[in-house]
């Protein structure tokens, strides 16, 4: 069973860093794809409002919410990499 308690340098990590820095690259993707491929910025964006969201968990501690997100991205994160490489082979 999972007590809850999140590291204080972890819960530094994800709120000062990787969670800003994710949904800024993914708003960077998504603005480099816009011109080229809708469907892969929309995943894009679609991800810096998960990132956006992450973030705010993270800083109320709800951990179990943030979870979820997390596996929300991931899954956001395997379907822009089954569509752009299906765009690599459209284009290519």
């Amino acid at each position: 069973m999972w007590s809850g308690h999140v590291a204080p340098n972890l819960k530094a990590h994800l709120t000062y860093f990787a969670l800003q820095l994710g949904a800024k690259r993914a708003l960077d993707f998504a603005t480099f794809f816009a011109p080229r491929s809708p469907a892969l910025a929309a995943l894009k964006y679609t991800q810096a409002e998960l990132f956006g969201k992450s973030h705010t968990l993270a800083v109320r501690e709800d951990w179990t919410s943030l979870a979820d997100t997390l596996r929300a991205l991931a899954n956001i994160e395997e379907e822009f990499r089954t569509s752009l490489l299906k765009y690599q082979v459209e284009v290519g």
